[in-house]
């Protein structure tokens, strides 16, 4: 064999895989494809067999360098001028390693200096490439590798990426593994790929599919049973392409879990963590149920993918696709958009509860940093309006607009919020309970002195329903909702009790009124949309 290889295409190409527009997890997921695939076509070939293709990734941050290491038997001797020239393919492309690109155009879109180290597990020889961009384009692409004796490690190979041109620190470093672990669940799960980055084994978790009966029937009804909304899908479409797989409604909604990932054979291409694939014809838009709630895995037949391997290509055929799947995932006896639609969780997990807690203490604390039992942030507020008899409607708007961004973080599940405004001391409780869900919220007053018009001190009790819808979909795990929401709600209360002092006869339907007609629009809006 010759001491050096040509991995001509000419050597300027090379230049131009530095600007593809490669995600970190893909650009890795590359090198793993060439893993497995080596791993899969070579087990069991040379009187060995190992228990599983073990690929091990370790990133350097401080250092910028990337390692990935595997056990597949290294690169053959006769593979390194196919290996290491692009577009160059294998000679069975049905698996993994299809296009004769990919560890090439990763390689220099993450470093300008990499090397790659192999053992053939049938060869004495070690075989080291250093890929250095500059140094291809003066050799016009020669490769001349560095050859030792391998004495007792055989059959892996080891690629280094150095001097990286992409940050790969701090939230970036989880958000590889969060995506490397869905990438490569259906490896995982069968135990065939050990992934493990930078010493942590990676381990796909499992969705958990809701169990319940048909929301838009009677519970009464005696076939509404409670049932797992958990359905294959199996269908045609386009020119002999294939789907199969399932859908799923998940147990707890979640826009980051919601959503279907595309798998070609048995590596995911579109839909990965985070980044799940929701075309509108299923999902309908960002603020819907289903958005939130609907999921899948799909394995397709047949079709193309870029040459990046992160995207399907469907050209002409994508209506069709779309036109099926969701007549799949909405057909009987499992319609799961139907059900993401209409169905609302009435049991509150200790989450959820934790979620109640924590956003009424950020009102408190909001409420505190505002206004306080300060007189002078009273007199303040008044005089910024000239005198004591200004719009009750504008002044609550005002200061609830000044609080938004001042939120705490600690839990609470009774707080006592403390307001004065207009010489009255106002005192509230906010509890939660498990009552009438078509009532928002109601008020209590706390004593008889309370109730009085004249009174200047207020201790009143805003009883919120934990069951009720708009609750229920401010539960998004991150508070902001449920603080807007107890925030809007203390601004109607305070709103009634001021007109109530001033004498209007009225005051008293503002939380009746807003109750009822919160109802019907809601249920308006739901079936208009739905």
């Amino acid at each position: 064999m010759s001491t050096s290889i040509s991995i001509r295409p000419e050597s300027g190409v090379y230049k131009v895989f530095k600007h593809l527009k490669y995600k970190p997890w893909y650009a890795l997921a590359e090198f793993v494809d060439n893993s497995l695939q080596s791993f899969i076509s070579k087990n069991g070939k040379f009187g060995e067999t190992r228990p599983y293709c073990l690929v091990e990734i370790n990133c350097d941050p401080n250092n910028k360098i990337i390692t990935i290491e595997d056990n597949s038997y290294g690169i053959a001797e006769s593979e390194h001028q196919r290996a290491f020239t692009a577009g160059r393919p294998p000679e069975d492309t049905s698996g993994l390693s299809e296009f004769g690109v990919g560890m090439k155009s990763a390689g220099i879109w993450f470093s300008p200096n990499w090397t790659v180290t192999t053992c053939s597990l049938d060869s004495s020889k070690i075989y080291q490439y250093k890929f250095i961009l500059d140094d291809l384009t003066s050799s016009d692409g020669e490769l001349v590798p560095f050859i030792s004796e391998a004495v007792a490690n055989k059959g892996f190979t080891k690629i280094e990426l150095k001097e990286l041109h992409q940050s790969i620190k701090g939230r970036t470093l989880g958000k590889i593994k969060d995506h490397l672990r869905s990438i490569y669940r259906c490896f995982l799960r069968d135990g065939s790929l050990v992934l493990m980055f930078n010493g942590e084994k990676l381990a796909y978790e499992e969705q958990r599919i809701l169990t319940a009966r048909k929301s838009w029937e009677s519970i009464d009804h005696p076939d509404n049973k409670s049932e797992e909304w958990k359905k294959s899908i199996n269908f045609t479409f386009g020119n002999n392409m294939k789907v199969s797989g399932f859908a799923a409604i998940l147990e707890t909604g979640s826009v980051r879990n919601a959503g279907f990932s595309l798998f070609r054979r048995n590596r995911l291409i579109l839909g990965s963590d985070d980044e799940k694939y929701r075309p509108e014809e299923v999902f309908g838009q960002t603020n819907s149920y289903e958005y939130q709630r609907i999921f899948g895995e799909f394995y397709l037949n047949g079709v193309d993918v870029s040459h990046t391997k992160d995207d399907i290509n469907f050209g002409e055929y994508e209506e069709e696709f779309l036109d099926k799947l969701r007549e799949a995932v909405n057909s009987d006896p499992l319609p799961l958009i139907k059900q993401a639609k209409t169905y609302r969780s009435r049991q509150l997990t200790n989450k959820a509860i934790a979620e109640f807690e924590k956003a009424t203490k950020e009102v408190t604390k909001t409420f505190q940093e505002t206004l306080g039992n300060s007189s002078q942030n009273t007199e303040a507020l008044i005089e910024s309006h000239g005198n004591k008899d200004y719009d009750v409607h504008t002044q609550s708007a005002n200061y609830i607009d000044s609080s938004q961004a001042k939120l705490a973080t600690k839990i609470e599940k009774i707080s006592s919020i403390p307001v004065s405004i207009r010489d009255i001391d106002f005192n509230f409780q906010i509890k939660y309970e498990r009552n009438d869900n078509s009532l928002l919220y109601k008020i209590e007053y706390a004593d008889d002195e309370s109730r009085s018009v004249a009174s200047k001190i207020k201790n009143l009790v805003i009883v919120i329903s934990q069951d009720h819808e708009l609750c229920i979909n401010a539960l998004d795990g991150s508070n902001r909702k449920l603080t807007d929401l107890l925030l809007m709600i203390i601004t109607l209360v305070i709103t009634e009790v001021l007109l109530t002092v001033d004498g209007n006869n009225f005051a008293r339907f503002i939380s009746k009124g807003f109750n009822e007609q919160l109802a019907v629009v809601t249920n308006t809006v739901k079936n208009y949309v739905n």
